[in-house]
């Protein structure tokens, strides 16, 4: 028997920055349209050397996990109010908003809910791509400041 790959997709969505961060419940989110890909989500952890003198091998633990940065593409149109919210969210210095990844599986020929990751950080990138032939683009990242809260379907 074969391996199939789920077909899946994410909707990215950005709250509207005036919520305190992780009160998700309370914040209105915004999709974020035409997103081709997202990537980066999960806890990186670096490791300290622990090794003493009775030690018969190097030993280790780990440090405080950092959340990651979360990075993403669309294809960009300035007419599009939350394609400048993300703009402005990346102008910003210090200004932390709450987002959301929902990570939808195939169903009955649509979609549905298959997790929804919530998490706070900051907009560090947003960079514009303008290729000849190809439609203008925007690479962005998020840095995480919060640990990633999952909401089953």
């Amino acid at each position: 028997m074969a391996n199939e790959a789920v077909k899946a997709r994410a909707i990215l969505r950005i709250g509207d920055g005036t919520t305190t961060p992780g009160d998700y419940g309370l914040d209105t989110f915004t999709e974020i349209p035409n997103v081709l890909n997202v990537s980066g989500l999960g806890p990186q952890k670096s490791e300290i050397e622990v090794t003493n003198m009775q030690s018969v091998v190097k030993e280790y633990v780990s440090d405080t996990p950092d959340a990651g940065t979360v990075d993403f593409e669309l294809h960009y149109e300035s007419e599009t109010a939350s394609h400048n919210e993300l703009r402005a969210a990346a102008n910003a210095v210090g200004k932390v908003y709450n987002w959301e990844i929902e990570h939808q599986i195939p169903s009955g020929g649509g979609y549905i809910l298959g997790m929804k990751f919530q998490f706070y950080g900051e907009c560090m990138t947003f960079s514009h791509d303008w290729s000849s032939g190809d439609a203008a683009k925007v690479s962005a990242s998020v840095k995480v400041s919060s640990a990633v809260t999952e909401v089953a379907a």
